[in-house]
């Protein structure tokens, strides 16, 4: 075993990243492809060999990722909680006296109330429009091209992957915003209860004020909690699939496995 470096491991990491990254777009741009002119031609095993033949380096891929699980194998270690930041804040505030709040963490609270809000409303508008898009049965193609105008299920999964990746990607951002505020916040009760004690203000810790999801995990335990949440998305997920196949989803799938089956494999 050779000897493990840091940094030679971290150099090792970002090249195999990086072929990772240029093989997958690699891959998806010839499976796209493969999917786009699939009305138009069969899906017959040269075509299949040819797009994938387009694909470059996947060898060096494979011999990077064998060689980094040999040079560099991975530590068992023990994984440990990030801080959260959020609980600390609640923490701390319990050490103010009652109703203490200053004008800049009053207005961090807005903040939160809002960007919170705003989180709410784009998740809940994506999904509602989602779904309407999904059971719309007289949707007419967008996109320009033979391919879409018979497949408009195929179109509307583009628009569904479109809205997700907005709605996930303004989530992530708020996330990242509302977890800044906090730190600033953190701050500020940090100088507060600092400036209290100067003072010989001296305040007996509260009973941190509970999350929904810690008051939800505390009425029915964590373990019927996560149940409970497991059952709501599968309930979901069963109602989505019911969905699907009255809104004819299941007939394109299976028009779609028949014509790979006669055209591909070569059966019938």
């Amino acid at each position: 075993m050779l000897h493990r470096n840091d940094s030679t491991q971290k150099i090792f990491k970002i090249c195999l990243a990086i072929v990772t990254a240029v093989v997958a777009v690699q891959l998806i741009i010839q499976v796209w492809d493969l999917f786009l002119t699939g009305g138009e031609q069969p899906y017959t095993v040269e075509r299949i060999a040819y797009h994938f033949s387009m694909v470059k380096g996947y060898w060096a891929w494979l011999v990077l990722a064998v060689v980094g699980g040999i040079v560099f194998p991975e530590k068992e270690e023990k994984l440990t909680s990030p801080p959260n930041t959020a609980k600390t804040l609640r923490s701390l505030r319990s050490r103010l006296p009652l109703g203490y709040e200053t004008d800049e963490m009053r207005k961090f609270r807005f903040l939160k109330r809002g960007i919170c809000i705003a989180m709410a409303a784009v998740c809940a508008i994506t999904a509602v429009c989602i779904v309407a898009l999904m059971l719309n049965a007289s949707y007419e193609a967008a996109f320009a091209g033979d391919f879409f105008k018979s497949h408009t299920e195929a179109e509307k999964l583009v628009w569904v992957a479109v809205m997700s990746v907005v709605a996930l990607g303004f989530c992530t951002a708020a996330v990242y915003v509302n977890d800044g505020n906090a730190k600033k916040e953190l701050t500020l009760v940090k100088a507060a209860i600092a400036e209290n004690a100067k003072q010989g203000i001296r305040i007996e810790k509260r009973a941190i004020e509970l999350t929904t999801w810690e008051k939800f995990t505390q009425k029915f335990g964590t373990e019927k909690s996560v149940a409970i949440s497991r059952i709501a998305l599968a309930a979901v997920g069963v109602v989505l699939v019911v969905v699907g196949i009255f809104n004819g989803g299941m007939a394109d799938v299976l028009e779609k496995a028949v014509q790979i089956c006669t055209q591909c494999i070569g059966l019938g």
